[in-house]
């Protein structure tokens, strides 16, 4: 026992003479740090800690706070994706990344990660983010979450929007982007924002790092029309970084309509379900109409408005903007805040009419005014270059049109169905189909919606006291692929509809 103790201890010290690793340690508290903010526009999320670690030795990251850490890599391979091992409090965790980009893994939160020396692999930033006076359940109280009845008429478009962390300096601010469909409807993710999320305090566009880092969140919303108890479990589906294609180049809204538009490093995985949002460039105002966003960096919100949109400047570019009033609902007044900016602002059909620059409106202040740069200015005002433009990244079949339907990326995902309900036939023929209940234990109320592949909400029923048998009778005019959602119980289901006349 005595030998075999000697020979332990010498073990550990050579171990500890032979292996170093990287240790960094977070102990204090963002919030103070994000006091120190510079930016006069964007809502701090955190602060960047450390970047450019070389993983040829050990990393272990203690996380001593009660907020959030992300870690950022790049991985040179020469396969499409790689599989990451590592340890969270203990525990082996892996993470299939693409390979030679920046991706991100996160968010963690107290305890210690440890990631094995990899060499060859670099972490390009660690991102400390703070959970107390922004993120999760921090905006306003008068907010609408996305899956209220306020939202039935947009609930492919949601699929659409993605929050956006945005590393600027040494700090992380919130914005919101959408993804938006072109005439080659090919799945390209584009992503619609504005111009001044991007730029520092200087009004000087972060380079190309900094938009290789951006994280895009994208389903980060509660399953239903209340603010879940926390985080926990929502879905953490992120893409990172982005490509720029056309900006406004006007210093945010000074002298243009605040216009950016971005290419995702990668298309969002299938398991995603996004929606690639349509859009309408005419100069005609809506009647009515919604904004959703991620205010505050909170989880999915939406804001309704029910006037005629208004024409207005922000501050030269004349009447490159539409003004915009909040109404209240019955779920409550949805209205903007800080990290609802580059939010899109959707018509009565669902289509994006403009991105979010600023305005006065909150929860304190509910009938003060937006303001969204017009799609109509973004399209091909703010100057005759490509990069300046939407026109040849969203139009690149050179149509004209003025409008387009949205496009949703992943059609298959809607043979996910219920085995409480069954729809007859299926494909339909002659366009009529049937719905029926098939289930033995009754429930009290089911909402039903069928869309088209634009998202239009082409009806709407609510049932109440179903049993078994029950059925509901639906028929369309016109052969194509539709989509019917099934709402009920806290749950939600898709059936994909095929009419082939």
């Amino acid at each position: 026992m005595h030998f075999s103790r000697s020979l332990l201890i010498v073990f550990l010290l050579f171990s500890q003479f032979v292996f170093s690793q990287t240790i960094i340690r977070i102990e204090n508290p963002v919030f103070e740090a994000l006091r120190k903010n510079p930016h006069p526009r964007l809502t701090p999320a955190g602060v960047i800690i450390s970047k450019n670690i070389d993983l040829s030795e050990p990393l272990i990251l203690e996380n001593r706070t009660d907020d959030e850490v992300w870690v950022q890599l790049h991985v040179p391979s020469t396969d499409e994706k790689v599989v990451i091992t590592f340890f969270y409090n203990g525990s082996e965790r892996r993470e299939e990344i693409f390979a030679n980009k920046i991706e991100s893994i996160g968010p963690f939160e107290k305890g210690t990660v440890e990631i094995p020396s990899l060499p060859g692999v670099r972490i390009t930033s660690v991102w400390h983010t703070e959970k107390r006076t922004t993120d999760f359940g921090t905006s306003g109280s008068c907010n609408v979450n996305v899956r209220c009845p306020e939202g039935n008429n947009y609930q492919l478009q949601r699929r659409s929007v993605a929050r956006m962390n945005v590393p600027i300096g040494g700090f992380i601010y919130y914005c919101t982007g959408t993804l938006v469909n072109n005439t080659a409807q090919d799945r390209k993710p584009y992503l619609l924002s504005a111009e001044h999320c991007v730029l520092d305090d200087n009004d000087v566009i972060i380079d190309s790092v900094g938009l290789a880092s951006i994280v895009f969140r994208f389903n980060w919303e509660s399953p239903t029309c209340v603010n879940p108890p926390s985080a926990s479990g929502l879905p953490n589906q992120i893409v990172t970084g982005g490509r720029l294609r056309a900006r406004s180049n006007d210093n945010g809204g000074a002298t243009g309509s605040d216009m950016l538009l971005l290419e995702l490093a990668i298309q969002p995985p299938a398991t995603y379900n996004v929606f690639y949002a349509g859009w309408n460039r005419s100069n005609i105002p809506s009647i009515g109409g919604a904004g959703i966003h991620h205010p505050n960096g909170d989880i999915k919100k939406i804001s309704t408005y029910s006037a005629t949109l208004q024409s207005g400047t922000f501050q030269q570019a004349q009447n490159a903007f539409w003004m915009v009033n909040w109404v209240a609902t019955q779920s409550g007044h949805g209205v903007t805040e800080g990290g609802s900016s580059g939010s899109p602002l959707f018509n009565a059909a669902g289509e994006i009419v403009g991105t979010l620059t600023g305005g006065s409106a909150s929860c304190t202040f509910r009938t003060g005014t937006d303001y969204y740069g017009k799609f109509w200015y973004h399209w091909d005002k703010n100057g005759t270059a490509n990069n300046r433009q939407l026109r040849p990244w969203l139009d690149p079949l050179n149509t004209g049109q003025t409008s387009l339907g949205g496009l949703y990326v992943n059609q298959e995902e809607f043979e996910q169905s219920s085995s409480s309900w069954r729809l007859f036939p299926n494909p339909s023929t002659d366009g009529r189909f049937t719905l029926s209940f098939i289930d033995t234990r009754p429930v009290r109320e089911a909402e039903l919606t069928l869309s088209d592949m634009t998202g239009r909400v082409l009806h709407r029923v609510t049932l109440t006291d179903i049993t078994e048998g029950m059925s509901q009778h639906f028929e369309l005019s016109r052969a194509g692929v539709y989509i019917l959602q099934i709402e009920s119980q806290n749950k939600t289901w898709h059936e994909k509809v095929v009419v082939a006349k």
